[in-house]
Order: structure tokens, then C-alpha cells, then sequence
């Protein structure tokens, strides 16, 4: 069986991206190396273009420092809980801005040479897959490695 040696776990903050973490942290621990959590904020004022929308507005701005700061104190404190119990893991964390999060999590775990994704879905079907896509469905569509789809 393939061990794999760099696991990326994307996490929203959500229920799913929770239990899909705990799966990659134990996939860590017995088998890999390395464990990067992959958060993709979505950046409310940049167009599909990638481009600032909002680039000279000063409270836009403002308001947007603020959502990084948040997302970033969140997450350094989800390391510090996971290095509590797992002092030994090598973890990361990756903070991607982009709005088309399954484009950003796949061009991660490729500049990352990860060699397993492990992601929670949230499972929806039928006409509410159609109207709001799914970010799982498309990671494991487009990605080169290995995907393990936690629900």
C-alpha cells in the first residue's frame, strides 16, 4: 500500500472540513510526514478577472484586513490545538485569496507536491448541487493525486 508523505486538508471551518481534518491528522500520523491545511477566503471584492474591484476604497479595505486578520487568528489557533495533541506532526497552514476555491486548492496542492488531498463534502444532491456546485466534486475532477472525500 502507498503511504503518502504530504497530505493537504482544505478547512472552511465547517462540520465537514472538521471531521475531514481529523481523518488527514490521523493519515498523518500513521503514514505521512507532513499535514498543510489549505484555507481558500474568498475575496469579496475581486471579479472574476482576479483583479481589485474595490482597489482605492478605503472601508473596503479596511473591512478586508480585517476578515484576514480574523481568518488568520482562527487558524493559528486550530495549529496550536492540533500541535497540543500531535507535538510531533509537521504542520502548515496555507491561506489562499481566490474566489474559485476548488482552482485554488487544486493549484496548492501542486506547488505543494502534496500527494493526497483529504476533504469534507457537504453532500448536498440534486437541484442544490446544480445551483451551488460542489467544491469536493471539483477537486476530485481535477486533481492529479489521490483524493479522499470525507462525509
Amino acid at each position: 500500500m502507498k503511504t503518502f508523505k504530504h497530505i493537504i486538508c482544505p478547512f472552511d471551518f465547517s462540520n465537514f472540513s472538521e471531521k475531514a481534518l481529523d481523518y488527514a491528522i490521523k493519515l498523518t500520523k500513521c503514514s505521512g510526514e507532513k499535514l498543510s491545511i489549505v484555507h481558500v477566503m474568498v475575496n469579496p471584492f475581486l471579479f472574476e478577472g482576479g483583479n481589485p474591484l474595490l482597489q482605492s476604497n478605503v472601508l473596503a479595505q479596511d473591512l478586508l484586513e480585517k476578515i484576514r486578520l480574523d481568518e488568520q487568528s482562527k487558524l493559528d489557533a486550530l495549529k496550536r490545538k492540533i500541535l497540543a495533541e500531535y507535538p510531533e506532526m509537521d504542520v502548515d497552514l496555507i491561506i489562499e485569496e481566490e474566489n474559485d476555491i476548488g482552482e485554488a486548492i487544486i493549484a496548492a496542492q501542486q506547488r505543494l507536491g502534496a500527494d493526497l488531498i483529504v476533504i469534507g463534502s457537504h453532500g448536498r444532491k440534486g437541484i442544490k448541487r446544480v445551483f451551488l456546485g460542489s467544491v469536493a466534486e471539483s477537486v476530485l475532477r481535477d486533481s492529479s493525486c489521490p483524493v479522499l472525500v470525507v462525509k
